[in-house]
């Protein structure tokens, strides 16, 4: 499917994992704990896939700072891809991205 957990390659101590139902989830301690993140509203539409693949756009950014631009994908209706250029905190959905 792709990558369901990554790890900031600018700033090792966040990861992201795309779950099945739980939404996105964010560790900004190097796995210790994780939460949802709450500007990430998209869901696959119970088909049960949820968030299958999680890419860092690695030259966005610079070492030892969050990286800003962070994708998504989503299989539902809507569209499948999303962005965030600000480290996560919220996420668009990308114009004419691809429909589930």
């Amino acid at each position: 499917m792709g990558e369901r957990l990554v790890i900031d390659p600018n700033l090792p101590s966040v990861l992201y994992f795309g779950s099945r139902k739980g939404g996105l989830l964010k560790s900004a301690d190097a796995a210790s704990t994780w939460e949802k993140v709450a500007g990430f509203s998209a869901t696959d539409n119970d088909k049960g896939i949820g968030i299958p693949v999680i890419v860092f756009d690695k030259a966005s950014g610079a070492k030892g700072k969050a990286t800003p631009i962070v994708y998504a994908a989503v299989a539902n209706n809507q569209g499948s891809l999303y962005r965030s250029t600000d480290a996560g905190a919220t996420w668009k959905l990308v114009p004419a991205s691809p429909r589930a």
